[in-house]
């Protein structure tokens, strides 16, 4: 190189480093002479460092060579991966990489929420139209007409169609964005594997916790036939995407195929419905067994439970349900005027039930029975007893454990003498309790009443009478204001609602359905997502048109939010050198299941059937790819046939072991739901050491396939699925130009 060249590059380099400590980037035109030059060496050799310790990087880009230069810096650098996207800021690629991975992590932990919180508002419009009802004609066992009033959907079709949809609308906007963005391009690999990832998610992980929830009550799947044909169909769906992608005409998707592939959706909602009919489609055998608003509510919760909003009281399953209402009775109380509101709370084997409570009374007659399912002669029943409190949280009053081993389908009385918290007799009182075997063997305890109970109220006529009114008056407002909101004819009233409900933080619900103080972790996840609470209030209320406009603009807000997702999600897996594929199948697929997950959980908890829990997993699965993949590919299809006249590709790069391994786990999985409902009675629950241990299996399929789906897209597992065991996992850092200087 000639002398008079390097002196002139070390010159301009010494201009740009006299002005301050920390020195902006420079770029110096690209010539063949400087390609591969030391230039980072050059500075040091011409002695134009002017005695200062320089730390020097150089980076070719696409209009030169970068070279950036931090005087008396002892950091290290590392070069930044060249990301590219339509939602980049100027000179963002120019962020160190660790400060642009952690900022891309929490947009898209952030997306994932605002992603939730719309959801629920989607649901709340498909809730309405699944709601509606229709009179109908049918002809009675006298053979003659009457007239009744149902469900104008099926619950099978809503739950395969619009339900469906609604719990999955971001992974399959996201796979149709993908496509349609870039029409005449190949198969966008972030839909697709997001779907995939999502599906091995959901039936392996969200089917463990089910399995745990309901421990030691068991849930069993009640439409085995129509869980029958979802099962089928969603593993059938991603043999079919095996067999179209790998074997018939690898990597190139013709417009036959997806048209196969997207009418494979059609054919499992009639198969479906006809198994939901049992195939009598006569005008006497119209039934809604599901409870088409079950689902979309657990999961309309779990998206509240996140965001700090309103929750749905859920009031879980009684066999003998005793309503919490006041019994007048002669006021009891002792010599000191004081008198308590009493109650009873029953634990056993995880079932919790209650009495009403008895208005001033220190021995109170209850006479309630209840049904406990499980009867295991090894637990121990535990009582409580409190004070009802109208105004401020209901106060102890003691609590006792008893054993009933050896009850039988005689009657026994026992006494139970109360204790404090700690276990110490102080004068706490007795309760008297029946308990026999029920025809069903399930346990029947009946609370016959209590004595002695401790007074802790002084009783005071006016006070009483404000508690009471005020309580009264609240539950009235409640009430009144909720089916106000509902009925709010004024769509200026209803938007006015939409954005003060938008902007208040709600706390948990109690046994009674009474909502508590929101605590902290409520008033922070209020705090995260207000933005996105205040700006999707602009979607119209769900009351008008029975819903449609509600559902069409949710689902425009969905796809701008899920377009966002996409391209933060690329940028983040670039980022940190992870392929897209990899990013889709973990950070996207979790992040979008995550409410699933939570309704999924409530739904095993307090529905008395599976169906609700683990049915839907599996017709949203096949949903998925009929819908979420066949209707893009299509599209994608058709496009590069008819206007492009070329073929669409979608490059297996793994994808094809993907879906071979989670076809092999998922068949294995769901033999193991059907070995759980014959061996311990349902699909959820039972003895809780089984369950751990199929819960642990379900979730250790679930890491398996994660890891042989990466180990893939980083070539560690060739097309024979060998493994190459000195390959490394990640991919190495792309090679710098230039060197570093200590």
């Amino acid at each position: 190189m000639a002398p008079l060249f390097r002196a002139a590059c070390a010159l301009a380099l010494v201009a740009a480093t006299t002005a301050s400590n920390y020195v902006p980037n420079r770029t110096i035109a690209d010539t063949g002479e400087l390609e591969g030059a030391d230039m980072c060496h050059m500075l040091e050799e011409e002695g134009l460092n002017r005695g200062y310790a320089e730390d020097c990087r150089v980076e070719k880009m696409p209009t030169g060579i970068m070279l950036t230069i931090y005087r008396g810096s002892d950091v290290a650098f590392k070069p930044a991966y060249q990301c590219a996207s339509d939602i980049l800021l100027p000179g963002e690629n120019m962020w160190t990489q660790t400060t642009r991975a952690a900022l891309y992590l929490f947009a898209l932990l952030y997306c994932f929420l605002g992603i939730a919180i719309v959801a629920d508002i989607f649901m709340g419009a498909i809730e309405e139209i699944t709601s509606k009802k229709v009179e109908s004609v049918i002809i009675n066992a006298e053979g003659k007409e009457e007239t009744v009033e149902e469900l104008y959907w099926n619950g099978t079709v809503a739950n395969l169609t619009l339900m469906a949809l609604g719990s999955s609308a971001p992974e399959i906007l996201l796979s149709v964005l993908g496509v349609v963005t870039d029409l005449g391009g190949e198969a966008d690999p972030l839909g697709a594997n997001t779907i995939v990832g999502s599906a091995a998610f959901n039936l392996l992980c969200i089917s463990a916790v089910c399995i745990l929830a309901p421990c030691p009550e068991t849930r069993r799947i009640k439409q085995f036939g129509v869980f029958k044909i979802t099962a089928f169909f969603s593993v059938w769906a991603y043999i079919w995407l095996l067999i179209i992608i790998d074997f018939v005409t690898p990597e190139v998707i013709d417009s036959w195929e997806a048209a196969v592939t997207f009418l494979h959706f059609p054919l499992l909602v009639i198969l479906a419905y006809g198994a939901d009919r049992e195939w009598d489609f006569s005008s006497s055998n119209k039934k809604n067994p599901n409870d088409s608003k079950g689902t979309l509510s657990y999961r309309m919760n779990a998206v509240r439970m996140l965001s700090g909003g309103a929750r749905i009281n859920f009031v879980r399953r009684k066999k003998e349900v005793s309503l919490d209402v006041v019994d007048e009775e002669a006021p009891e109380m002792n010599k000191a005027g004081l008198s308590s509101d009493p109650y009873v709370v029953l634990h056993y084997e995880g079932q919790k039930e209650k009495t009403v409570y008895k208005k001033k009374s220190l021995n109170p007659k209850y006479n309630q029975a209840f049904s406990f399912e499980a009867y295991n002669p090894e637990s121990e029943l535990k009582i409580e007893v409190f004070d009802h409190d109208e105004l401020s949280a209901d106060d102890f009053m003691g609590t006792a454990k008893t054993s009933i081993a050896g009850a039988t389908e005689e009657k026994s009385d026992i006494w139970v003498k109360l204790t404090d918290s700690e276990g110490r007799d102080g004068h706490f009182g007795e309760v008297k309790l029946q308990f026999y075997i029920g025809p069903a063997g399930n346990l029947i305890i009946k609370v016959v009443e209590a004595k002695d109970l401790i007074a802790l109220e002084k009783s005071n006529a006016a006070i009483d009478a404000v508690a009471s009114a005020i309580g009264n008056q609240k539950r009235r407002m409640t009430a009144y204001y909720r089916k106000k909101a509902a009925q709010w004819e004024d769509i200026s009233g209803v938007y006015k609602l939409q954005f003060q409900a938008a902007m208040q933080v709600n706390g948990p619900m109690d046994d009674d359905g009474n909502e508590q103080p929101p605590t902290g972790m409520d008033l922070l996840m209020h705090f995260l997502t207000v933005f996105w609470k205040v700006f999707f209030a602009l979607i119209p209320s769900s009351q008008y048109y029975g819903g449609w406009v509600a559902f069409s603009v949710a689902l425009s807000f969905i796809g701008g939010v899920t377009y966002i997702v996409g391209e933060i999600a690329t940028l983040f897996g670039c980022s940190v050198g992870l392929e897209t594929a990899v990013t889709a199948i973990t950070f996207v697929a979790l992040g979008t299941s995550l409410p699933d997950t939570f309704a999924s959980k409530l739904a095993a908890v307090n529905e008395a059937t599976a169906d609700n829990a683990v049915g839907n997993v599996t017709g949203s699965n096949g949903v998925n790819v009929f819908l979420g993949i066949g209707l893009p590919w299509l599209i994608g299809a058709l496009y590069c046939e008819l206007v492009d006249d070329s073929n669409f590709y979608a490059r297996s790069n793994g994808f094809g072991l993907s879906v071979a391994v989670f076809c092999a786990l998922a068949i294995l999985f769901l033999g193991l739901l059907v070995y759980r409902r014959y061996a311990y009675g349902g699909e959820l629950g039972g003895p809780p050491g089984p369950a751990k241990m199929h819960a642990c299996i379900a979730v250790s399929m679930w890491f398996t396939y994660v890891v042989v789906a990466s180990l893939r897209l980083y070539g560690d597992i060739d097309d024979i699925w060998t493994i190459d065991s000195e390959a490394p996992i990640f991919p190495p850092p792309p090679p710098m130009i230039g060197t570093f200087l200590d």
